[in-house]
């Protein structure tokens, strides 16, 4: 028995000293100057497949509106193993499955245009680089980067990718060039035919064009609504009241409402939206009444037209508006923002209430002695580690936040680097965003009289040198505090995450949205919000961005 252990004991560390071995030679491998490399060719319309090109060059043509139909990419002089997977959006098709290594994606002989692309790193290789890509679609031409399995082209539009640049970067060092927009959404529009007395069916309308007739003295007798590019799901729900009838059970996505062949008028409708769709769209129709010429326009279900009068719907115009001007790509993520002021976090309870984020305070510069005794310094937030740590064990994304009481554009860029030696050693797929906002409703914190020029070069400041170290940056400040206090023309080339309570609840933040006219990314709702895993209140937010 003793003999027969020694061999075992013998043959593991013989195995373990080959691991070890072969994970040393991959390293050096590496650092000795052989790196890995990303080699991709693509099948253009009347020019079939290219040669490969690699590391960032050009595959595919441009200027000559010539569509992308297929792809092949892989990676050589992989040391560390791993896989690269891709996934193209196709005419006709929609997304296909991801395939990987050298597979083709797309089509060939079937003239179908890509129109977007997603690629991402699997394996040990995820863990060395990130894999950066961006594409010339047409109308558009060169869009930003996409990185790890982000969309890079369009949806809606019918567009074709004509050429695309793929590079391998190692993690943390900075992209190849802007990230802000890979991915172009259109924006989900009603379409609409309407039946008219003496001339039927007329031929689709959309967004606020007039269906029907003016002046002629016609009815309208029936018609179909339906949408185009609606990639949030849902659909559009509308009833007629018709003449000796009254009002019709409800239609949806291109049924007919109303009659044909029996001579009867249409003279009121309603219209409204349901599931996703509805969270992010209003739906507003105006509708044109014998007599009374145009009404004013309704929205969500409102009745259109007259009941009872007699009087004949003629014509009618219907467009979706966004519920807010916010960027949106179509999802809308929900999160949380933490500090210490939340305790200890069961950030596995988090994940299982279906936070799509967190946004993490790193820390703060003391407000005055008048309000907490720490007169200016910075702070590290106490619970910081433990939350990004167990956050990102659970697979969370997260942001960060600090929270800045900077008097002069120095002490901003001093509480940048701060942040970013605290965050350096972690996965932030977030923003990382100065907090401006009144120390206590005193006002009487060491930045609370500052000018709204001085407030502007601050934030300014912070942000540069967060851009710099290659994070996104981001204002978070409130509603007011927006208006009153600061440029925001100055600073609209950052994202903002705005702070306004508007009585919005959590099962349905979208009810009551912020009246901001201003762009916002990220819209905090409510400081009274509760998640599984954490005691007590909890900021909650909206995200209309995927980052």
């Amino acid at each position: 028995m003793k003999e027969k252990s020694r061999r075992i004991i013998l043959i593991f560390f013989i195995i373990g000293i080959s691991i070890l071995t072969n994970l040393i030679v991959m390293e050096s491998y590496s650092y000795a100057g052989v790196e890995p490399s990303v080699s991709y060719s693509t099948h253009v319309q009347n020019v079939r497949w290219q040669n490969y090109v690699k590391d960032g060059q050009t595959a595919g043509t441009t200027h000559q509106s010539l569509r992308l139909e297929g792809i092949k990419i892989k990676i050589e002089n992989n040391p560390y193993g791993g896989d690269i997977e891709y996934a193209t959006h196709v005419q006709n098709i929609g997304w296909q499955n991801f395939v990987k290594n050298d597979a083709m994606a797309g089509t060939t002989g079937r003239s179908l245009r890509l129109e977007a692309i997603k690629i991402r790193l699997t394996g040990n290789i995820a863990n060395y680089y990130d894999i950066y890509y961006r594409v010339h679609a047409q109308n558009f031409g060169w869009l930003d980067w996409a990185k790890n399995g982000e969309e890079a082209g369009s949806a809606g539009y019918s567009y074709r990718l004509e050429a695309i640049e793929i590079k391998l970067v190692r993690k943390g060092t900075n992209a190849p060039g802007a990230t802000k927009s890979p991915f172009k959404q259109a924006p989900t529009r009603a379409v609409y035919n309407a039946h008219v007395q003496y001339i039927g069916w007329q031929g689709k309308r959309e967004q606020a064009q007039t269906a029907g007739t003016m002046h002629k003295s016609y009815r309208m007798e029936a018609i179909q609504i339906n949408l185009e590019s609606n990639y949030l799901g849902g659909s559009i729900q509308y009833r007629t009241h018709v003449e000796n009838i009254g009002w019709q059970s409800w239609k949806k996505n291109g049924e007919t409402a109303g009659t044909t062949g029996k001579e009867q008028r249409l003279e009121a409708i309603e219209i409204k939206l349901n599931g996703n769709l509805q969270k992010e769209y209003d739906v507003e129709y105006r509708a044109y009444i014998q007599n009374i010429g145009w009404q004013s326009w309704k929205k969500n279900g409102e009745m259109a037209g007259t009941t009872g009068q007699k009087l004949r719907l003629e014509a009618i115009e219907i467009k979706l508006t966004k519920k807010n001007n916010t960027e949106t790509t179509g999802k809308v993520l929900h999160g949380i923002d933490v500090a210490n002021q939340q305790g200890v976090i069961d950030w596995q309870a988090v994940k299982k209430d279906g936070i799509d984020f967190a946004m993490i305070r790193v820390g703060f510069r003391g407000y005055g002695v008048s309000s907490d005794g720490i007169d200016g310094k910075i702070v590290k937030d106490d619970s910081f580690e433990y939350n990004i740590t167990n956050a990102l064990k659970e697979n969370i994304p997260v942001g960060i936040y600090f929270f800045s009481q900077a008097k002069t554009e120095q002490e901003a860029i001093e509480e940048a680097e701060f942040t970013i030696n605290c965050i350096k050693n972690y996965k932030i797929t977030y923003p990382v965003a100065i907090d401006v906002e009144y120390a206590n409703s005193n006002h009487t914190g060491r930045a609370d009289s500052l000018s709204k020029e001085e407030r502007t070069k601050i934030v300014q400041a912070f942000c540069e040198r967060i851009k710099k170290a290659g994070y996104k940056p981001m204002l978070y400040t409130g509603k007011n505090f927006a208006l009153n206090n600061l440029d925001m023309a100055k600073l609209s080339s950052y994202d903002l995450w705005l702070a306004h309570y508007t009585g919005a609840t959590q099962e349905n933040p979208l009810e009551k949205p912020s009246n901001y006219t201003g762009n916002y990314t990220m819209w905090q709702y409510t400081d009274t919000g509760t998640s599984s895993g954490i005691d007590g209140s909890v900021d909650r937010d909206i995200c209309y961005k995927i980052y």
